[in-house]
């Protein structure tokens, strides 16, 4: 796992060639997804290299999640992180490990932040009010029921990302 999130790993390169919006995404994610790993004592290199290539996929276009699995093939990624790759955004399938869990938690809210920042609407809206409501109407779907995290380790991911100041560190 810390060879394919190197700064010199050719798919880092490729991905902050292709967007530094995306890189960036993806550096926060990657940096969060540890943190939360760490937090409920589940596979942090894991949690990090999944949050760093979440959306790969982009990279190629339709169909995203076909497209991020093969290059996460192609470039020999393990077996748990292509896992993960497949479970994106819980679309064709749902998070079925607690680190394909927070790798969705963390993508979603930091997703929302950005989104929230790029209408320039940073000032009118509250982060720790976006992360509950992002969480809670993710977990009431029942997307995270195939995971493994436990309600208590849910709570725990959340009161981290609630600390955590996703939205302001566009410079990473």
């Amino acid at each position: 796992y810390e060879t394919i999130v190197r700064e010199d790993y050719p798919l880092v390169t490729l991905i902050k060639s292709y967007s530094k919006a995306e890189y960036v995404h993806a550096i926060k994610v990657a940096t969060i997804a540890k943190k939360c790993a760490a937090e409920i004592g589940c596979n942090e290199m894991a949690a990090t290299a999944a949050g760093f290539y979440y959306r790969l996929g982009i990279l190629e276009g339709e169909p995203v999640i076909e497209n991020g699995m093969r290059l996460a093939a192609e470039n020999c990624f393990p077996p748990m992180l292509i896992q993960i790759l497949s479970e994106y955004n819980g679309e064709e399938r749902l998070p079925s490990s607690k680190e394909s869990a927070i790798v969705h938690m963390v993508d979603a809210c930091v997703k929302r932040i950005e989104f929230l920042n790029s209408q320039n609407l940073s000032s009118s809206w509250n982060q720790d009010m976006i992360i509950y409501q992002t969480l809670n109407e993710l977990s009431a779907t029942g997307i995270y029921d195939e995971s493994g995290v436990s309600m208590n380790q849910f709570l725990k991911i959340r009161e981290l990302l609630v600390r955590e100041e996703m939205g302001y560190d566009s410079n990473h």
